[in-house]
């Protein structure tokens, strides 16, 4: 049964798209540095602009999702998909979008024909008529109850992470940041971080044993079996490990550092002849892996 959906996911995978996937991580971060942008004191038609954004990126997220990821149903939903949850969390923000701008411009709301009124409507016209934004925030946890067994918990996820006026909470700066960098330079840097790591290591352990009174071979075999200790370990920690690069991977290309470093300190062969045999199994680690990560 393993075996059966593992290759079913294999092929599931297969047939969904890799610009749907950038288009909805993108999304994802735009969503976020929204998010990031609640979480300050402002005026209710900025905050109800804001929440509108964030309803209109939930909503492409929600046609993407299919192609990005394919089928993907949600567990304990009776198999309601991710794609209609986060239909479903778009017009639970565009509810509240709807009611915070009413509120501001002292006007009706709008949006009182939708498939979640019989639910949502009694909370949001109580919401209309609370002017004082902390007090009507503090309301979002009735809606979040009114709508939940109608919803499901995934969408109904929106409201509680919506930030309320009044309860604004420190964003860290690596988080900020981490939504404004891409992922492929997130990529990049780990996988530089990673590289400079190990070859510090390599150079570090073949000093070492440079002076010890040790066969050569020894001391390469060292050598090499101290930089591949040093990649693993910096491969370990998510913050430094290359995307989806495997431990065998990690492994081939932290040897053929050490292979190097230690033939430089202790020459046990032709330079050119070990250096083609660094490449050769850098090449390796590199090829599996690339294959490993399409």
């Amino acid at each position: 049964m393993r075996i059966l959906t593992a290759v079913t996911e294999r092929i599931a995978r297969s047939t969904t798209s890799k610009a749907a996937r950038k288009a909805y991580f993108d999304l994802d971060r735009h969503a976020y540095r929204i998010r990031v942008e609640l979480t300050r004191p402002m005026s209710g038609i900025t905050r109800a602009g804001f929440i509108g954004q964030l309803a209109s990126l939930e909503a492409q997220q929600a046609r993407l999702h299919l192609d990005a990821f394919g089928p993907d149903p949600i567990p304990g939903e009776d198999g309601r998909d991710m794609a209609e949850s986060l239909r479903l969390s778009a017009l639970l923000l565009d509810l509240i979008a709807d009611t915070e701008y009413a509120v501001a411009v002292s006007g009706p709301r709008v949006l009182t024909t939708t498939e979640l009124e019989p639910h949502a409507g009694p909370i949001l016209n109580r919401m209309l008529n609370i002017p004082n934004p902390v007090k009507r925030g503090q309301l979002l946890d009735e809606l979040y109850d009114a709508v939940v067994d109608v919803v499901g918990g995934q969408a109904a996820e929106t409201i509680a992470c919506l930030p309320a006026p009044g309860h604004e909470q420190l964003v860290t700066a690596g988080q900020h940041i981490g939504a404004l960098v891409s992922d492929r330079s997130r990529d990049m840097a780990r996988e530089i971080a990673w590289g400079v790591l190990v070859l510090v290591a390599a150079v570090l352990t073949a000093v070492v044993t440079g002076p010890a009174r040790i066969p050569a071979w020894l001391g390469v075999a060292v050598t090499i079996a101290g930089t591949v200790a040093a990649g693993l370990a910096a491969w370990a920690p998510q913050l430094l490990r290359p995307n989806r690069m495997p431990a065998v991977s990690a492994a081939l290309v932290a040897a053929a550092f050490g292979l190097v470093a230690g033939d430089a300190n202790h020459d046990i062969g032709p330079n050119l002849l070990v250096v083609a045999v660094a490449v050769t199994i850098a090449a390796g680690g590199v090829l599996t892996w690339r294959l490993r990560s399409r």
